[in-house]
């Protein structure tokens, strides 16, 4: 592959120019490309994913070096599965996008032209193969850490998500997932993924209350605004009084009014 081919540029160069073969890969120990670890669809709480509930893609990337292939995966032993289950699962229901690394230390893209250092940075843009269009507005992120076996040897890699409504048709649906660069030319990376989306009376009845829950979002949450542009239902926000405390405080405000009046 293009890897391989590289490689064998290099070491014709290393016959011929011996120290710019020195040069060259120094410079590539700082220039990555972006594997993708592992991606996923998941509906917090949910086995299933059923028309116009709110999904999260998540997924779990890291930057390898350039002319290095993927790390080899290290067999588990069921606690660290567990611990991993466990750690995505918190990520999962938490309201970030971005999973925190508290060791995680800020590392620069090799761009010696650049006025000041510069992160690499990607977007994740999800396409919907049979209508060509897009499936999920762009995301930005950053942040990525370079694989370290020997540091990390269970998470060397980061997860982001993103979150979005399933559609309201029943079906499979084909997306594919691009994961531009916009540091390195020519170093993006694509995954197809299969999106299932179940009627909801694949589920039970007690599931089928706990998903009508879920799928109604806060009416001052992005998904909320989105779902009541699109005549859906959402949840009264926590932050603002019910009908029934307003309508309490115009009777009491009325009173008050016809009191003043009397007197």
């Amino acid at each position: 592959g293009d890897t391989s081919s590289g490689l064998e540029k290099l070491l014709l160069l290393v016959k011929d120019d011996p120290n710019r073969a020195r040069g060259l890969l120094a410079a590539t120990s700082h220039i990555s490309r972006l594997d993708v670890y592992d991606a996923s669809f998941r509906v917090v709480g949910e086995r299933i994913i059923t028309p116009g509930a709110f999904v999260q893609l998540t997924f779990k990337v890291r930057q390898v070096q350039l002319l290095s292939g993927s790390p080899a995966r290290k067999e588990q032993t069921p606690e660290e599965v567990s611990a991993e289950a466990a750690a995505d699962a918190a990520f999962l229901e938490s309201k970030a996008e971005v999973e925190d690394i508290p060791s995680y230390q800020p590392q620069w893209a090799h761009a010696p032209y650049w006025p000041a250092n510069r992160k690499a940075s990607w977007w994740c843009v999800v396409g919907d193969l049979k209508t060509q269009k897009i499936f999920v507005p762009p995301f930005k992120f950053t942040d990525v850490p370079w694989s370290n076996p020997e540091a990390h040897p269970n998470r060397d890699y980061r997860t982001y998500k993103l979150q979005f409504q399933a559609p309201q048709q029943v079906g499979t649906y084909t997306l594919h997932i691009t994961f531009v660069s916009d540091t390195f030319v020519g170093e993006d990376q694509s995954v197809y993924m299969t999106l299932q989306v179940d009627d909801i009376s694949s589920l039970g009845a007690d599931e089928q209350m706990i998903e009508d829950d879920i799928s109604e979002p806060e009416e001052d949450t992005l998904a909320g605004q989105m779902a009541a542009m699109r005549g859906g239902k959402v949840k009264k926000s926590p932050y603002h009084g019910s009908d029934d405390e307003e309508s309490t405080t115009d009777g009491d405000n009325d009173s008050d009014s016809d009191s003043s009046d009397s007197d």
